[in-house]
């Protein structure tokens, strides 16, 4: 495989950039033709400085090192959500006995939570309750616990699991992800997944059928979270997520008439935007607590 500095020269000469307009301030000359030779390697903060004199975002330049290709994560990330709203079962089946074959040749962990993440989907298609072996769950968890910096692997890893979980795993992993939102909160394909997960995290707390609801606290605490982190303006889908588990929320909580109005607002914008399906399915969640709590 051709190395990064050879992918690096290709797109400096194609973009119209001497070396020396490129290293200028940053490396000497004799260093950027070595590294471009692939004679040479770099450090991640000189190649970002590198890529910033390109206007090229370091997404971009994997994207054409790769050779407009995806790399294996996004492949399977692909491959199974395709599979996942296709309703497509027999695929996400063998999916999952790929990554299972892979983590028992290489043992390397993410091919087992992958298999782990399938299941999730399985479940859901097949809406039966979502379930997992207690040490798939153990091996789950620690693997994300142990990861010290957070990637979209992780985060999407994560979000698309979290059903499977326990409270305390689940508090606990999205603490770690609001502790390291300094380092995700600039890129907007991780904010994005980030503001997902404290989404989820909420419908995960304030779901359930126990009429007793456990999580008043922890629940004000991810609404801090989100408002903290500003969701954009754009993001509508999500801003109007919050104003329906605010609804869920003082439903909860007892306030029956402020957590009518907020649902009934969520609902509302949904069918304004034409996303009737989507309003349907909370009409259908609203009136199943009422029955449970109410």
């Amino acid at each position: 495989m051709k190395s990064y500095g050879e992918t690096f020269r290709k797109i400096r000469e194609e973009k119209g950039y001497s070396m020396k307009q490129v290293a200028e301030g940053i490396v000497s000359i004799s260093f950027l033709s070595k590294f471009e030779r692939g004679d040479s390697d770099i450090s991640l903060s000189l190649f970002v400085q590198l890529l910033d004199r390109l206007f090229l975002s370091f997404d971009e330049f994997e994207f054409l090192h790769l050779d407009h290709k995806t790399s294996e994560m996004e492949r399977f990330f692909q491959a199974s959500n395709q599979a996942y709203l296709s309703r497509d079962l027999k695929s996400l089946r063998i999916l999952k006995e790929e990554e299972l074959e892979k983590w028992r040749r290489t043992k390397l962990d993410p091919y087992r939570c992958n298999a782990i993440m399938i299941q999730v989907y399985e479940g859901i298609i097949k809406e039966v309750e979502t379930t997992a072996r207690e040490e798939d769950l153990d091996f789950l968890y620690h693997y994300l616990f142990k990861v010290e910096v957070w990637g979209y692997y992780e985060l999407f890893l994560y979000n698309s699991t979290i059903l499977l979980l326990q409270p305390e795993m689940v508090l606990h992993l999205s603490d770690i992800v609001y502790k390291n939102r300094k380092k995700v909160e600039d890129h907007k394909k991780l904010k994005d997944l980030m503001i997902r997960i404290f989404l989820n995290t909420l419908i995960f707390l304030t779901g359930g059928e126990n009429p007793d609801f456990l999580y008043q606290k922890e629940c004000l605490r991810f609404f801090n979270y989100l408002e903290e982190i500003d969701i954009p303006e754009e993001d509508l889908a999500a801003r109007n997520e919050v104003i329906y588990l605010q609804g869920i929320y003082l439903l909860r909580i007892g306030q029956r008439k402020e957590g009518k109005e907020k649902i009934e607002e969520s609902i509302e914008r949904l069918q304004s935007l034409g996303a009737h399906q989507s309003a349907k399915y909370r009409e259908d969640y609203y009136k199943l607590l009422k029955e449970r709590h109410l």
